[in-house]
């Protein structure tokens, strides 16, 4: 018996723009330009964790989750980019997923 595993890497960028997601997705991760999938949300209403040492104490709001060590909390993607807006590069919200 044999089992075949398919990896699916990925990954998901909060930016400003499309365009500066695709710009740091193939810059910063290596990505091909024809496998980039760039869509755009409207960041008051997507949510994702982020680690409460990046985030200001007005932000630590049950519930929290913990995710690659960190404890989290959910906030808004607007929230997440303006968190991260000193930052020099988009944030990397996941990175690689495994797929039996």
């Amino acid at each position: 018996m044999l089992k075949i595993f398919q990896v699916d890497e990925y990954q998901t960028v909060v930016a400003e723009s499309v365009e500066e997601a695709k710009e740091f997705y193939i810059n910063e991760l290596d990505g091909e330009e024809d496998s980039f999938d760039g869509d755009e949300v409207n960041p008051d209403k997507k949510t994702m964790w982020v680690a409460l040492t990046d985030l200001p104490t007005q932000y630590h709001v049950p519930p929290y989750k913990e995710w690659e060590g960190d404890l989290c909390a959910k906030v808004s993607l607007r929230v997440a980019m303006e968190v991260f807006r000193e930052r020099k590069a988009p944030y990397i919200l996941s990175v690689s997923a495994a797929l039996l």
